[in-house]
């Protein structure tokens, strides 16, 4: 992500604040149906039709 990200807002609601990014990747992970690492998780790969032919 880029820096700009884990600064603090200027002004606004979040102002001082940075967003929690670490939860925020974790549920964008787990909605994508990736693993904790960022991978599509086997399930997921099977679901898109996208597996190895055996």
């Amino acid at each position: 992500m880029p820096e700009r990200m884990f600064e603090p807002a200027k002004k606004g609601f979040r102002k001082d604040k940075v967003p929690p990014a670490d939860a925020l990747i974790k549920d964008y992970y787990k909605l994508r149906g990736w693993n904790e690492k960022g991978t599509p998780t086997k399930q997921k790969i099977i679901e898109l039709g996208l597996e190895k032919p055996a």
